[in-house]
């Protein structure tokens, strides 16, 4: 049972493309202004490594970020945020932080399609912590919302996937 000051909100679609494909779709950052037209959730991402030198660091392709690389994500929603990458995997890409008195994690999962059509369940999550948690419950004020920003990147997603 998760913890009393918890959340997931999780949004499913399904993309006639192999999870291959819709992973290095959506990790092309640079592609993102071109196919992400409906909601914006996510105006722009950008993957910096610290180079080591204090305040120096690199820009990495989204394909190539490694768990620790900071994201630097501008939304219309948050502002900008810069999170910290906590996963880049096959099947998940995920980054976490904390603002506005949430730890969030955020992350897209490319599943196998279950009827083994060569298509792609894409999972959309994010994963709420902390005192202001109880807002994205089941029947919190913020879900409902945050969902349906979900629903619209995620078709824009299938839009921009299926038709490249």
């Amino acid at each position: 049972m998760p913890p009393f000051n918890s959340a997931l909100i999780s949004v499913h679609t399904t993309i006639n493309a192999p999870p291959a494909k819709v992973r290095a779709f959506l990790l092309d950052f640079s592609n993102l202004p071109n196919w992400s037209k409906c909601q914006r959730i996510i105006d722009a991402i950008s993957i910096e490594r610290p180079t080591g030198n204090d305040d120096e660091s690199s820009i990495v392709p989204g394909i190539e970020a490694q768990a620790g690389d900071i994201a630097r994500v501008i939304s219309r929603q948050a502002g900008e945020v810069r999170p910290v990458i906590s996963e880049n995997t096959p099947m998940r890409f995920g980054y976490k932080g904390s603002g506005m008195g949430f730890y969030v994690v955020h992350y897209w999962e490319f599943l196998p399609s279950p009827e083994g059509d060569g298509k792609t369940l894409l999972a959309h999550c994010e994963a709420f912590e902390g005192g202001l948690a109880f807002l994205n419950w089941r029947y919190g004020p913020l879900r409902g919302w945050i969902e349906g920003l979900f629903r619209g990147f995620n078709e824009d997603l299938k839009a921009g996937v299926e038709g490249s």
